[in-house]
Order: structure tokens, then sequence, then C-alpha cells
């Protein structure tokens, strides 16, 4: 038989759990909205009249919001994220990076993200 206690303790746990609970889904759904928008914003940045130093740090500062935003896959984030910022970077560089960015493209490892920045 359960004490008025012991009641009161499951009651003060399931309460704790439950806001636990509601906190981590509204958080996850918030994320998930931002890295949204953050991933657009990602997508659609382009160097155009900006330095390549300007373009690299507005790059990289997204990228770090993003990351920030979706928990990381320790597996896979050094190989498929790292190497889709690499491709999204040179995607993005002005025409007269034209030849650098075929260099890096047609060698036999793609570069992280600051080899291909030098």
């Amino acid at each position: 038989m359960w004490s008025k206690v012991d009641l009161l303790i499951v009651k003060a746990v399931s309460a704790l759990f439950l806001s636990w609970m509601v906190d981590n889904i509204v958080t996850a759904f918030l994320c998930r909205g931002f890295a949204v928008e953050v991933e657009e914003e990602l997508l659609n940045l382009q160097q155009d009249d900006q330095s390549l130093a300007q373009y690299f740090a507005s790059l990289k500062s997204t990228y770090e919001r993003l990351k920030a935003l979706r928990s990381p896959c320790p597996t896979c984030h050094k190989t498929q994220c790292e190497q889709s910022i690499v491709a999204k970077f040179l995607q993005g560089l002005s025409p007269e990076y034209a030849l650098a960015k075929a260099q890096m493209l047609t060698g036999a490892e793609i570069p992280n993200l600051s080899e291909a920045y030098n």
C-alpha cells in the first residue's frame, strides 16, 4: 500500500519529468525551425561584392550557428558536414576563384574549410 508521502513523491517526480519532457520537446521544435532558417541563409550565401575574408567569415559564422542548433552525429560530422560546408563555400565564390576551385575539386581529397580558404 502506498503512503501519502510515497504518493506525493511520485506526483512530484512525475510533474518534474513532464515539465522536463515538455521543455525538451518545445526546444527541439524551436531549434528545428531556427535550423531551417539558418540552413536557408547558408544556402543563399554568396560572395558577391564581399572580400574573400568577409565571405569566409559570414559563411563560417552561419555554419557555427547551424551546428549549435543541430545535434551533431559524431561519426558523420567530419566527413559529411565538413565536406558539405566546403562545397558550399566553393560554390558561393566569385568567378575569379574558378581556377582555385577547380584545383581543389579535382584533388584526391576535398580540403577542410580552413584549407579551402587558405
